[in-house]
């Protein structure tokens, strides 16, 4: 009688076998869990708590609605070469300034007072952030500054986030204090060429009316009996120089109006901060979010501990099948009793 090793999958189906083996290490995965459960608790704990605040900028200058056409046009890869003029004097220009280098290293030199509990504190940002240099602390700047703009309103919000309220509050509204500066001392616009071009032809116009006036006063000196004179070439001289002076004297007035008018444009031009909500020093804390790191923690505990669990299984079932095939076909080669006995009866015959 021969004997068969037979394999057999488990009877009661591939879903209930894994429940199974899931409730067999039910008291591993609750450990891992707890493990997990307790590490995220002590790492909340342990993180400094942060603190968000907030400055929400309008748009402004008549030009913005053209600057922003311009941009949204050039983000669609459309060129609008007649709105170009417009982000000269746009806020749409306003995020890529609060990003740069220049208002960065003026956050980072800048001197803040704030409280930090009982004691107060008076350090540049660069000291808060213990930065050696000022790469680091722009790097480091960037990590702590949020810049963004609603496409359809044209409003830029900025936040800074720090470890004290106060400080938070402080940096925020020196972005913006740092952007009006910007705007006043570095934005070129073309009413500003102008009002410089202007400037610089009314100082020359104004030294050469003062030659004229100069050469006319000193040839009158020089020619005090020129009323009576019947000298014509005293009297053509004396007409060039007083037609000269005039013509100086009213080129130097128009230019005063003129210059005048363009100081007018540019301050119409270079678009003024307008801030609709200045930064106060938050109350809630912005960071860190407990019940998002323990659930989180939580989750990727019990994903690893199945996850073992499924390969602790899948290898000992793909082992075990090959040792008990490997097994089955020695026994198949190998021959039985009765097959030894039936072949030594064929042999004595």
């Amino acid at each position: 009688m021969s004997r068969r090793l037979e394999i057999t999958r488990p009877p009661e189906g591939e879903t209930f076998f894994w429940f199974s083996r899931i409730w067999e290490k039910r008291i591993f995965l609750a450990k891992l869990i707890a493990a997990a459960l307790v590490g995220s608790l002590i790492v909340v704990l342990i993180l400094p708590s942060k603190y968000t605040a907030k400055v929400v900028l309008l748009p402004s200058g008549k030009q913005d609605k053209v600057g922003f056409l311009s941009g949204l046009a050039g983000s669609l890869g459309l060129d609008l070469s007649g709105a170009t003029s417009g982000l000269e004097s746009s806020s749409l220009l306003y995020p890529d300034i609060l990003k740069s280098r220049i208002i960065g290293e003026a956050v980072l030199s800048k001197r803040y007072g704030y409280t930090d509990g009982k004691k107060r504190i008076d350090k540049t940002l660069l000291e808060y952030l213990k930065a050696g240099d000022l790469e680091k602390g722009l790097k480091k700047l960037a990590k702590l500054r949020q810049v963004s703009m609603d496409v359809k309103t044209g409003i830029i919000s900025l936040e800074a986030t720090t470890t004290n309220r106060e400080l938070s509050a402080l940096v925020a509204n020196q972005f913006t204090a740092e952007l009006e500066r910007y705007n006043h001392s570095k934005r070129k616009t073309k009413a500003l060429n102008n009002q410089l071009n202007i400037e610089r032809r009314l100082d020359s116009v104004k030294v050469e009316l003062a030659k004229a006036e100069d050469a006319l006063e000193a040839f009158l000196e020089n020619n005090r009996n020129f009323a009576i004179s019947d000298d014509p070439e005293l009297n053509r001289k004396v007409a060039a120089l007083k037609r000269e002076a005039v013509i100086k004297s009213e080129t130097y007035a128009t230019l005063i109006q003129q210059f005048e008018l363009a100081k007018i444009e540019t301050e119409k031009e270079i678009p003024i901060v307008q801030v609709l909500d200045t930064a106060v020093p938050p109350i809630k804390k912005s960071g860190p979010k407990p019940v998002l790191i323990v659930l989180l923690t939580t989750v990727f505990a019990l994903a690893s501990g199945l996850l073992l669990v499924y390969a602790k299984e899948t290898s000992k079932n793909f082992f075990g099948q090959h040792t008990l095939t490997g097994l089955t076909r020695a026994l198949r080669k190998t021959p039985s009793v009765e097959n030894r006995m039936e072949q030594g009866v064929r042999a004595g015959e």
